[in-house]
């Protein structure tokens, strides 16, 4: 069974926006609605303030640290308690999931909305007969319903893309499970998926190899129907759009109250341009993207990575690019570091947030300056703006960083906002290039 780690997961509504022509070698790019902040989510509360939705993404992003890649551990924030007392997390692939992906899948179209998982191979919706399925808002996938779902041969040479297949009646199985013990099993088929561009015209992606669930564990939300498939896995949809995408997509993540953000699949032609700081990425067999962070600076402080003692990672490939998780998470001495520097910059000791313990901050004042942080990957210096190092809270103006648990270290999102960031698979590299992602196309 594939386990995913890190797996920079984010929900997405899509909205197809069509560059070139939608049946040729031409990207496509898609809305991202935050699950928190976008009134098109079906997570929204209206009677939420501001800081109250900021407050359950750096729960969501702590938690997913401590607990999502993990199969047993005590939480920081407890969502519940065993039965001998002690707190465990209770963490979702869509749970912990950032941003909202309306897929149609079929032939007649069915609109279904997933999980969109940039860490994970393998896409796939529950899919009657259901034998243990998780409770869904809408209708499950009846594959008798569609004229384009076609049973793959257990023999048939896409069946021995998966990591873990098997063969009952002639029928090729998948077995896919992720850090957070949910899985899911069934059998691999083909099908045609279709997204609908703001255009009218529809973009189809006919043959298209995807799993349909029928034993589906541990996810536990209504509002999601599946989950695409976004790694570098031979099967994903990133791996299956190749040729005509060139192996690269995209994302511009704008801050959460400034407009909607995109993801593009295809290269994007900004990403060739000068202010582009690219940086090598390093896969693993968890599918995530690892980057090799050296230093980091507060103003002209430089400090160097240090690993944990007890870390087992190889110098390269040390932290992995996280659009899943809000904050950044890394190493404790060199959190400790980062923090005495912080301070001595702001001439301030600040003081420590009651409501996340170790995450530092100051009183909310507009005339109060705070200390640039830039982060040094392997040929890439990335300068992060003001409001992407620090955040906004109920408690304060927090550094947007906690020490990692264990040697899970990752780069999160608010620290990539207003930043195109494009992933090259064939060059093996992520590209940085400062944007107003409010206004990206």
């Amino acid at each position: 069974m594939a386990t995913t780690h890190f797996s920079l997961v984010f929900i997405l509504l899509v909205s197809v926006l069509v560059h070139g022509n939608a049946n040729g070698n031409g990207g496509f790019s898609v809305q991202l609605i935050h699950r928190d902040f976008s009134p098109k989510s079906p997570y929204y509360d209206p009677l939420e303030t501001h800081h109250d939705r900021v407050h359950k993404a750096i729960h969501r992003s702590i938690n997913r640290n401590n607990g999502a890649f993990k199969k047993s551990s005590v939480a920081s924030f407890p969502a519940n308690a065993n039965r001998n007392g002690n707190i465990t997390t209770t963490l979702t692939a869509s749970s912990y999931g950032e941003y909202l992906m309306n897929i149609s899948v079929g032939t007649p179209p069915r609109q279904l909305l997933a999980v969109a998982d940039t860490g994970s191979d393998l896409t796939w919706i529950q899919c009657k007969p259901c034998e243990d399925c998780y409770e869904q808002n809408e209708p499950i996938f009846d594959p008798k319903g569609s004229s384009s779902y076609k049973s793959i041969h257990c023999l048939t040479p896409v069946c021995f893309k998966l990591s873990a297949r098997s063969c009952e009646n002639k029928l090729c199985g998948y077995d896919v499970g992720y850090g957070d013990n949910s899985s899911s099993t069934g059998h691999l088929a083909f099908e045609t998926l279709t997204f609908d561009s703001t255009s009218g015209r529809p973009v189809k992606i006919p043959q298209f190899a995807i799993g349909c669930g029928h034993s589906n564990l541990g996810f536990m939300d209504a509002h999601s129907s599946g989950l695409v498939g976004l790694g570098t896995g031979k099967l994903s949809l990133i791996s299956q759009l190749a040729a005509r995408i060139d192996s690269k997509f995209s994302y511009c993540l704008a801050h959460s109250a400034a407009g909607s953000s995109k993801f593009n699949f295809g290269g994007h032609p900004e990403t060739t341009g000068k202010d582009v700081y690219s940086t090598p990425f390093m896969t693993a067999d968890d599918g995530a993207y690892y980057l090799t962070l050296e230093a980091v600076s507060v103003d002209d402080k430089r400090i160097p990575f240090k690993s944990m003692p007890t870390s087992t990672k190889e110098p390269e490939g040390n932290v992995a690019i996280d659009s899943g998780s809000t904050l950044t998470h890394l190493p404790e001495e060199m959190y400790s570091e980062i923090l005495s520097e912080v301070k001595k910059a702001k001439k301030s000791e600040g003081f420590m947030s009651p409501t996340f313990p170790g995450m530092l901050c100051y009183k909310d004042d507009d005339n109060t300056r705070y200390p640039s942080i830039t982060f040094h990957f392997t040929g890439a210096d990335i300068k992060l703006p003001e409001e992407n190092s620090f955040v906004g809270t109920q408690d304060g103006v927090c550094l947007n960083c906690l020490p990692a648990f264990d040697d899970i270290v990752v780069y999160g999102n608010v620290a990539q906002n207003n930043f195109l960031v494009e992933y090259d698979l064939k060059d093996s590299k992520v590209s940085f290039k400062p944007t107003d992602c409010s206004k990206h196309n």
